[in-house]
């Protein structure tokens, strides 16, 4: 996402992607909507939810043949707070208040409640999302030199922002669907191992993928046993973290152009 639209501030969280599919998720669990799908009714509305936001706030930013960094950012925070508010009020107003206490702890995510039918389902999508990504490599190198550079190494620049779009709306949508928001992560870890491997794609994603595995782990880990026997909330702890992450981001502008240069 950081390359799709040349902005190292961008994640699932900050561009309303996990907002959008959390209220198609939540839309499903509550009202029983897609009900065709069967145990993949719950990935495929929160697909289709992460991937309306992620096209509309795209649209709202992209002006002039250009996305403009600012309105991605206040378009992606007021997408957010706007699917926030939805599912609020789908919560709040369900008749089945035990169900709703549920999905609004699964909001704030959590490892706890994934089952193996949708683990499977999520190493699936996933698998075949990371098996394109890694053969497009060379096209998101292309791609994060800016468009007429893309164009110039024969990049059908439209095209494969489209496919990227599908494709990062995929494979959030089931994440979400399976663990709840649990927002930062694709903020911190890409920066981190940009730090490490350098911004080579080919080596960039891989390694983003065990890290950011290993991270998680270890974050769950801690959410267990800090305040034992309750279990705090995943999302909360990635929260505290990605804050200060993002703000010093935002404080570091100079390095923001050096590092879009070379990505």
């Amino acid at each position: 996402m950081q390359t799709v639209v040349r902005n190292r501030l961008a994640d699932p969280f900050i561009l309303g992607v996990s907002s959008g599919a959390s209220v198609g998720a939540v839309t499903i669990l509550l009202f029983s909507v897609f009900s065709f799908a069967g145990i993949y009714a719950v990935s495929f509305g929160a697909f289709l939810g992460s991937l309306v936001a992620f096209v509309f706030v795209y649209l709202l930013a992209y002006i002039h043949g250009r996305v403009e960094t600012m309105r991605l950012i206040l378009a992606g925070l007021g997408v957010s707070y706007f699917c926030s508010g939805i599912t609020s009020f789908i919560i709040l107003t369900s008749h089945n208040q035990q169900l709703a206490r549920s999905v609004l702890a699964w909001l704030l995510g959590s490892l706890s409640g994934a089952r193996w039918i949708e683990v499977s389902l999520l190493t699936t999508v996933m698998l075949a999302a990371i098996i394109y990504l890694l053969l497009q490599s060379r096209a998101l190198n292309a791609l994060s030199l800016g468009e007429e550079s893309a164009t110039i190494l024969g990049v059908n620049t439209q095209r494969f922002r489209r496919e990227l779009f599908v494709v990062i709306s995929l494979a959030a949508g089931v994440i979400v669907a399976v663990s709840g928001t649990i927002a930062f992560v694709g903020l911190m870890i890409p920066h981190a191992v940009r730090l490490i491997v350098g911004s080579d794609h080919r080596l960039v994603l891989p390694v983003s993928l065990l890290i950011g595995a290993i991270f998680l782990i270890w974050i769950d880990l801690f959410a267990r046993i800090l305040f034992h026997p309750v279990e705090l909330p995943v999302g909360v702890i990635t929260s505290a973290l990605g804050g200060p992450f993002f703000l010093w981001l935002l404080s570091t502008p100079i390095g923001l152009k050096r590092r879009e240069t070379h990505i």
